[in-house]
C-alpha cells in the first residue's frame, strides 16, 4: 500500500472513530493533526517492528509478507502485542490493513499471544528477550 493510500485510510479510519459525520466540518488544523499524528503513529510502529525483527534476526521487509513460518507468526504476534502494551494509539483495524489481514486475524493472534506466553517456554522467552 502506497504511503498517500495509507495516509489517506489512516484519516478515513479516525474520522469514523470521532464520530465526524460531516466531512466538511473538519478544518485544516484538524487534518494537520491527523497527518501528525500518522507520522508519529508510524514512526513508533516502525520502531517496534525494528526492535522486534532485530532481536529475532529477521528481516523488517519479510515480516508484513503471507508466511506461516513459525518464526515469522511468532514475531507478528508479538508486534502486535507490544503496540497495545505500548500505548500507541492506533486500531485493530490499522494494524490489520498494515499487515494485510482481517481484524479478526489481529484479534485471534492477540488472543494466542496470552495462551503462548502462559504455556510455550519458548515464546515467552521470545517475548521477555524483546521487552525488556
Amino acid at each position: 500500500m502506497s504511503k498517500e493510500n495509507e495516509l489517506a485510510n489512516f484519516i478515513k479510519q479516525r474520522i469514523f472513530e470521532l464520530e465526524i459525520n460531516n466531512i466538511h466540518s473538519i478544518s485544516t488544523l484538524s487534518i494537520k493533526n491527523l497527518i501528525t499524528e500518522f507520522k508519529v503513529n508510524n514512526r513508533s510502529i516502525l520502531s517496534v517492528e525494528k526492535r522486534v525483527c532485530k532481536s529475532l534476526g529477521l528481516e523488517v521487509n519479510n515480516i508484513k509478507i503471507k508466511c506461516r513460518k513459525r518464526e515469522y507468526v511468532d514475531a507478528r504476534f508479538i508486534i502486535w502485542k507490544l503496540l497495545l502494551l505500548e500505548n500507541i494509539h492506533i486500531s485493530i483495524n490499522y494494524i490489520a490493513r498494515r499487515y494485510n489481514m482481517n481484524r479478526a486475524s489481529i484479534l485471534n493472534g492477540l488472543k494466542k499471544v496470552e495462551y503462548y506466553l502462559e504455556s510455550n517456554k519458548s515464546f515467552k522467552e521470545k517475548f521477555e528477550l524483546i521487552t525488556n
